[in-house]
């Protein structure tokens, strides 16, 4: 196995849906982190932002990152949404980590959710590198993927997803028009 910069390193993120840029994401946390944990943040309900369970989001990234979950270089976990983003949120999401690991986050990969990054103290991170993405290198975001969702244009949404989520297309369309 090739020995990476980090050990582990931890990416937080809705993932309503999963699409290209997140793909950037995880992608750039594997080439830098021997193991990756991914929160997935759930929210106690479902709405028009928020449309897809745990379990269907956990699904699409482990169709399309599979071979790197059997091989223990991703591990997804979900993490309750606190809507305040603080410091307590911060803690409990490195306690958490380190729980599942069984070892330190070295590094935190942030994508575009400047929230995410405000939630930890600059004490809880002094000792973890971070990597922060620039959005514009691949500018998509969930919020567009959803909407083309919405108006079922499949053509523009397959610019923005995994080929091997194109069979996922129709359910993504259905599970956003159940939601109010």
């Amino acid at each position: 196995m090739i020995h990476h910069s980090f050990n582990n390193g931890l990416i937080v993120g809705r993932f309503e849906p999963l699409h290209i840029g997140h793909q950037h994401l995880i992608n750039t946390a594997l080439s830098n982190c021997d193991r990756v944990l991914i929160f997935i943040t759930t929210n106690t309900k479902k709405d028009k932002n928020n449309p897809f369970s745990f379990s269907y989001r956990k699904y699409l990234i482990n169709k399309v990152f599979k071979n790197e979950i059997n091989a223990g270089r991703i591990v997804i976990s979900n993490f309750i949404n606190n809507v305040s983003f603080d410091h307590i949120y911060g803690k409990s999401l490195l306690k958490k980590a380190k729980e599942i690991l069984n070892d330190d986050v070295n590094c935190i990969i942030y994508g575009s959710d400047k929230n995410i990054e405000k939630c930890f103290s600059k004490e809880d991170v002094k000792l973890i590198s971070q990597i922060r993405m620039n959005r514009n290198i691949v500018n998509i975001s969930s919020t567009k993927v959803r909407e083309l969702l919405i108006k079922k244009d499949i053509e523009n949404l397959k610019k923005m997803i995994d080929k091997m989520l194109y069979e996922d297309i129709d359910n993504m369309i259905k599970i956003v028009h159940e939601v109010k």
